[in-house]
């Protein structure tokens, strides 16, 4: 999957989840509203994946557009709000 922000696209890793996967792992949250990720078309990144896609800027509150080459496996491409960036996890 690429995500990105008007760029033609930066290859990515991703999980796919819902708001109860914090209520079994003890997540680091270092910036946003977890609570905003119970929203349809949220989605919260890693620090990492913060710094590789906006280099220093806070992503929180800004978009991220998932897209696949594989569209028939996938779909069209999907627009996803940043409400959360995550620390490191083990």
């Amino acid at each position: 999957m690429e995500a990105g922000t008007g760029d033609p696209g930066v290859p990515v890793s991703f999980a796919d989840c819902d708001y109860g996967l914090l209520r079994v792992f003890p997540f680091e949250f270092i910036e946003g509203d977890t609570s905003l990720f119970r929203n349809p078309n949220t989605v919260v990144i890693s620090e990492r994946g913060a710094a590789k896609l906006f280099s220093g800027e806070s992503p929180v509150g800004k978009f991220v557009e998932f897209a696949s080459s594989d569209v028939q496996r996938y779909g069209a491409a999907e627009s996803f709000t940043i409400v959360g960036v995550q620390g490191f996890s083990p």
